[in-house]
């Protein structure tokens, strides 16, 4: 039984790139901003994500800076030894699932960085189709089912 789960929700810090390693595989790394806290108290914790195969090939193009998303995954310490010979670490997520929760903020200053990347990304709000309102001065008797 595997007990190596983490959940995390936050807004990515960096525009994702997908890459592929030495066997093909393909890899999206990105950084997420996760809050912590509440009012004065609040800390923000920086967590490197790695997203493999094709989820990362079919999501990666959609994960621009500051969308907000929830991940999944198993929790990796990551080590190696620094140019200074200093042993180094860090932890990781190495995903296994991917929502995005949120969109970017209309009113930020940036270009159009959705449209700009991937013409077949479109990122405009449609608002579902409105229903017919029901009537409520309807008699009981007269309910349709």
């Amino acid at each position: 039984m595997q007990f190596n789960k983490i959940i995390l929700a936050g807004n990515l810090t960096r525009d994702a790139k997908l890459e592929y390693s030495k066997n093909g595989t393909a890899v999206c790394p990105f950084s997420i901003a996760v809050n912590y806290g509440n009012g004065d108290r609040q800390e923000t914790f920086f967590i490197d994500v790695n997203l493999f195969g094709k989820t990362a090939e079919n999501i990666c193009r959609y994960l621009l800076k500051g969308t907000a998303v929830l991940v999944d995954g198993q929790l990796k310490q990551e080590s190696w030894t620094g140019r200074d010979g200093a042993q180094k670490s860090k932890f990781a997520i190495n995903a296994s699932g991917l929502q995005l929760v949120g969109k970017r903020d209309p009113g930020d200053n940036t270009q159009n960085a959705y449209s700009n990347r991937d013409s077949r990304v479109s990122r405009q709000y449609t608002p579902p189709p409105t229903r017919p309102a029901i009537e409520n001065n309807r008699p009981e008797d007269d309910i349709p089912f």
